[in-house]
């Protein structure tokens, strides 16, 4: 014989969406409060959270949530690049235009110009992901995370394999 599922209520499809809209951190209790509810309504909420597989949903939206922040941060981190690199290309070519007049007057002596020129190209390469400031950190443990231990031997002699 097989178990017939039950159907959602409009009750209890109204308590879920404020379960889900408390967040990863959600509670019971709080959407006890939010329905103030007494505490004797626990046990209502905790079938239709069992029944209705609450927590389920909830994470499947808490993870739709979390991509759709990270898929608008990135896109904005990449508008941002091609702002920088617009900007940087356009900064450069006043750049130029400024060193070729200075160098046309013979007063070529301006280091804001040239400064101008490193900045903008910095901010071209920056935009375009080419920078060549980058620094990676990198660490190196030994076994099991601990210090890697280095053995040395000093001396005029071949060093031997230990057995």
């Amino acid at each position: 014989m097989s178990k017939q599922r039950k159907k959602e209520t409009m009750l209890a499809r109204a308590a879920y969406f404020e379960y889900e809209a408390l967040g990863p951190s959600r509670t019971l209790p709080q959407v006890l409060h939010l329905l103030g509810k007494s505490a004797g309504y626990t046990r209502v909420l905790e079938e239709w959270k069992h029944d209705f597989s609450w927590e389920e949903r909830a994470a499947a939206h808490d993870d739709a949530v979390l991509r759709a922040q990270v898929e608008r941060k990135d896109k904005e981190r990449e508008e941002a690049k091609t702002r920088h690199a617009h900007t940087g290309r356009d900064m450069q070519a006043r750049a130029v235009e400024q060193i070729k007049a200075l160098i046309d007057a013979e007063s070529f002596g301006s280091l804001a110009a040239v400064q101008l020129l490193k900045l903008a190209v910095e901010m071209e390469r920056d935009g375009l992901d080419l920078s060549t400031t980058q620094k990676v950190k990198q660490e190196v443990t030994g076994a099991g995370g601990g210090p890697i231990i280095i053995e040395t031997q000093w001396g005029g002699g071949a060093l031997e394999d230990e057995e």
